[in-house]
């Protein structure tokens, strides 16, 4: 948006959120307030609460991302003291288009409030206290917080993801996850954005990886992302199953997911289906040859599966002869997976050594 629009999209929404309390008279606010050290203050309100004058003073911020905010909180801090000289009482707001629960969780530490353009709000000073949370999903996404857990993208947070957590430096990553040192550098520059990793001179690391996961889990879409075929044989023992497909596929590139996986990592209960990615779909007479097994579109105890993008086969992980997929994926494909699928991946991820250790 251009600056006239910002102004006039911003005083809206405070006066909207002031227009709830029938004791407060919002009059006039200024524009590019000097406020100290050379700096000026984005908007200075004046506001009479039950006749008694309080000043408020409000930054605006065109991304509302935890670093940013922080930043933010830090500058309202430095306008407000050296504005409240004669005054009663100062009051500072951060605006912007998108507050989520933890840059509204920076402010309220804070103690400033915060007003978004999705009508979320926080507001507590005096007797006035307004508290809104209207939405957790953000309409003002930028391009470049989807792209975190784009398909290319994923390749690094898997890498990250796999512990024992470390640094890592720019190359060393681009080269463990095959891709792109831009790509590398656009999912670190949000990562540290959103406050899930710190970088200093030894390199990157993640700090929140627990946060990062939840993010992830929230915006995957297994359907979109893989091509599955579904296959019902003869047999009926998961592992035999497995067993069965491993001999076939040889030295074919695959990893078991799902519930199977999460199976052998953590047993929770007996695996309904097994599902393995894999990079090329073999022969169908082979499988019905060698695994008696048919293709089916529905009630299959076999799934095989392309994914869209070969990151998932990274970093593999072999347990009992079988190679499986990292742990980070079976969690998130069990969450998608439905028959309890969502169960044996909290089992998986409450395991100590989940990921292989995040502590």
């Amino acid at each position: 948006m251009k600056t006239q629009e910002i102004d006039a999209t911003v005083e809206k929404a405070i006066r909207e959120q002031f227009a709830r309390i029938p004791f407060a008279r919002l009059d006039a606010l200024r524009r590019e307030v000097p406020a100290g050290d050379h700096a000026h203050a984005d908007y200075v309100g004046d506001l009479k609460v039950h006749e008694k004058p309080i000043q408020l003073v409000v930054e605006w911020k065109n991304e509302g991302h935890p670093q940013r905010v922080r930043e933010a909180a830090g500058q309202l801090l430095h306008y407000l003291s050296h504005l409240k000289k004669g005054k009663e009482a100062t009051y500072g707001i951060l605006a912007a288009p998108f507050i989520s629960e933890t840059s509204a969780k920076i402010c309220s530490d804070a103690g400033i409030g915060y007003i978004d353009l999705a009508g979320n709000a926080r507001l507590s000073f005096g007797k006035v206290f307004i508290e809104r949370r209207v939405t957790d999903e953000n309409p003002y996404r930028r391009r470049e917080l989807h792209s975190l857990f784009s398909a290319r993208a994923t390749r690094v947070v898997r890498i990250l993801l796999t512990g024992p957590l470390r640094t890592w430096k720019v190359q060393e990553l681009a080269q463990s996850a095959r891709v792109s040192l831009g790509w590398v550098s656009q999912v670190r520059k949000q990562l540290i954005a959103q406050e899930w990793a710190t970088a200093d001179e030894a390199g990157l690391r993640i700090t929140q990886p627990s946060a990062l996961l939840d993010a992830w889990a929230n915006k995957d879409q297994w359907q979109s992302r893989t091509t599955i075929r579904q296959y019902s044989p003869l047999l009926i023992d998961p592992r035999e199953i497995a067993t069965k497909v491993r001999d076939v596929l040889g030295d074919s590139r695959h990893a078991f997911t799902q519930w199977f996986a999460g199976w052998l990592r953590h047993p929770y209960t007996l695996p309904p289906i097994v599902t393995a990615y894999v990079e090329e779909f073999p022969d169908e007479e082979t499988l019905e040859k060698k695994l008696l097994a048919r293709r089916v579109d529905s009630g299959a105890r076999l799934w095989l599966v392309k994914p869209r993008d070969e990151g998932v086969f990274a970093p593999a992980q072999v347990v009992d002869g079988f190679t499986l997929a990292p742990d980070v994926q079976i969690y998130l494909d069990l969450l998608q997976a439905g028959l309890r699928g969502h169960e044996q991946a909290a089992e998986l991820r409450k395991s100590p050594d989940f990921a292989g250790g995040w502590s």
